[in-house]
């Protein structure tokens, strides 16, 4: 399994610290904010107050020995050109950068960033087709022309099989998984996930579809086309 360094841990480095920590993964976060790594020393075991541009240091820290840098302090531009042209220079071969806005990401790219992401423009741009597609529940965009994405069930697929509603053969697109509602007890209902469902399996209004396939054809499935 890879192993993670994250430089600086506010609300989104930490996120994302906490989150591979969550999954087994090997990560060391460092800010330098000494208070701050003292508040989430116990959820996150190997947190170290240093500074995040200092090669000497970071090396002292055994840095060079992971394999992705995760740089989160965009809110200071010149932290986050420095942190990763120096996690380039230590060796680090998968530098992902947080960036505020393009012009920030083509100078990251530019010394050195492997990776630029931008949290707060795809955040708004899910909530935005969110609002205007409510039948899209969550995507993963993989590359310009293929996607993941959760569904609702369209009406015109409930009450059929997989098999009937020739899904794979009319749309080109492949079946991941079913999220369910399922009865339960006093607690309300239960959501479960069945991967790689039978053609047998027929499709009811709770469910939600978890496709993978090109764009194009997700939208003529989306569109009943």
């Amino acid at each position: 399994m890879k192993r993670y360094v994250v430089i600086g841990v506010g609300q989104f480095g930490f996120s994302v610290a906490k989150t591979l920590v969550d999954l087994g993964c090997d990560v060391l976060a460092i800010d330098v904010n000494e208070s701050r790594i003292q508040e989430i020393s116990d959820q996150i075991p190997h947190a170290v107050a240093a500074t995040g541009t200092d090669e000497r240091t970071l090396r002292a820290l055994g840095v060079q020995e992971y394999d992705v840098a995760i740089v989160t302090c965009a809110e200071s531009l010149e932290n986050s050109i420095l942190a990763t042209a120096v996690m380039r220079e230590i060796g680090i071969p998968e530098v992902i950068v947080k960036a505020i806005n393009q012009k920030h990401g083509e100078i990251l790219k530019r010394v050195g960033a492997t990776k630029v992401v931008y949290p707060e423009q795809e955040m708004g741009a899910q909530l935005a087709n969110h609002l205007v597609n409510p039948d899209i529940l969550q995507e993963i965009v993989l590359s310009g022309e293929y996607s993941i994405i959760e569904l609702a069930i369209p009406d015109e697929l409930v009450g059929q099989s997989i098999l009937e509603g020739n899904i794979r053969a009319k749309y080109g697109l492949t079946i991941l998984a079913i999220r369910s509602q399922t009865a339960s007890t006093r607690d309300g209902e239960q959501e479960g996930l069945l991967l790689s469902p039978p053609p047998s399996y027929v499709l009811k209004e709770t469910d939600r579809v978890i496709l993978f396939g090109n764009n194009k054809d997700i939208e003529n499935f989306r569109e009943g086309k």
